[in-house]
């Protein structure tokens, strides 16, 4: 019975990972959509000091507009390109902590199956080469 405890706490600990490994996605994505948010909100901010109607002298040049516009979608896609190098620099730390942790769950379930096996179906139904070609149980 001890045996068959342990063995579950290792499937909770796998359902623990799979379910943290989802809302890590999750989170990653709701990180991505704040990225490109930065990135356009400084697109915007540039578009907004033109705007405001100050005198320059600026504004009275002919390819004004486009340079303006040039200057500030390549400050955006620098913005928004410079801050997810960064943030995929810290997650490659992270991830391998991660893994290395999802290898540990998965090899103790991985290596607890044939006895838990033999204790669901008993010592007579479970062949002893439950590895071999044929692949799993065999019932007389």
């Amino acid at each position: 019975v001890a045996d068959l405890r342990s063995r579950l706490a290792s499937s909770r600990d796998l359902a623990k990972v799979a379910i943290d490994l989802r809302r890590n996605k999750i989170i990653r994505f709701n990180l991505s959509l704040s990225i490109a948010s930065v990135g356009i909100a400084s697109t915007t901010a540039v578009g907004g000091l033109f705007g405001m109607n100050l005198v320059t002298g600026f504004e009275d040049t002919p390819h004004a507009f486009a340079a303006v516009a040039s200057a500030s979608a390549f400050l955006g896609a620098a913005v928004s390109v410079g801050a997810a190098l960064a943030l995929d620099r810290w997650s490659s730390t992270v991830d391998l902590k991660a893994a290395a942790h999802d290898r540990l769950a998965l090899s103790t379930i991985l290596r607890d199956v044939s006895s838990l096996e033999t204790l669901i179906f008993g010592p007579g139904l479970v062949s002893s080469s439950s590895s071999s070609s044929s692949g799993g149980a065999r019932y007389d």
